[in-house]
């Protein structure tokens, strides 16, 4: 099966969904490093604070305003 999505790049809320669609698996991924992260704390002990602070570094690579547009 194959899907073809066409964007009008000169719409500016269709660029925001192609930015959606081309930065999916990096979203995914992120959201997988704060599962582990997580699962750090409640299998290792790792303290909170050193989670929350990973956690913090991974959302603020992220320019989430270019998105909720």
């Amino acid at each position: 099966m194959k899907a073809t999505l066409t964007f009008d790049f000169d719409d500016p809320e269709q660029i925001i969904e192609h930015l959606r669609c081309v930065k999916a698996l990096d979203f995914v991924i992120m959201l997988n490093d704060i599962k582990n992260h997580l699962r750090r704390h409640y299998k290792y002990d790792v303290p909170a604070e050193e989670i929350l602070n990973n956690i913090q570094e991974e959302l603020s690579e992220i320019n989430f305003d270019e998105y909720l547009s």
